[in-house]
């Protein structure tokens, strides 16, 4: 076995995203700034293959410890390794695979507007409104669906009101 990672990053690359030393309650916000990444590259890119993961790591910092989205895989899987050839790439935005972004800041990042509680919360309004654009997006949408069914169910919902 010949695991290998490769850094994606925490955001989409032409977003903004969690700054260690300005923004309140940084590890947390980082955290799910990531697993929200996580979920747009996997509507965008598909689910990683055996052998390959997209994972959170941690890394220290003399500020703290930041976080972002690797992808971790076996080179000696093909598929793993085209995975990640490919999920490399990263997004450029959120909206590239169907995503609001998770968070709004104010200035030099200090201050933080969440529009999700959850990520549940998050990918629900993914789908539905992947669901409310049609074909084109089937594919994302199953997705998100399969690797997240409680979101899949809060989505079609008739009490849900992200339709």
């Amino acid at each position: 076995m010949a695991t290998q990672k490769m850094n994606i990053g925490p955001v989409p690359y032409d977003e903004a995203c969690a700054q260690l030393g300005s923004t309140p309650d940084f590890a947390e916000v980082a955290r799910a700034e990531c697993h929200a990444y996580r979920a747009a590259l996997i509507a965008h890119y598909g689910c990683p293959p055996e052998g390959a993961e997209l994972r959170i790591i941690g890394s220290p910092h003399d500020f703290g410890t930041y976080y972002e989205i690797y992808v971790v895989y076996d080179a000696e899987i093909g598929t793993a390794l085209d995975y990640a050839l490919i999920v490399e790439q990263g997004l450029a935005r959120w909206e590239d695979a169907g995503f609001p972004a998770p968070f709004t800041y104010g200035a030099r990042a200090s201050t933080v507007e969440r529009h999700f509680e959850s990520l549940t919360q998050l990918v629900a309004a993914v789908i539905a409104s992947l669901d409310a654009a049609g074909a084109e997006k089937a594919e994302a949408r199953e997705r998100l669906a399969q690797t997240w069914p409680d979101a899949a169910a809060i989505a079609a919902s008739p009490a849900n009101t992200t339709h």
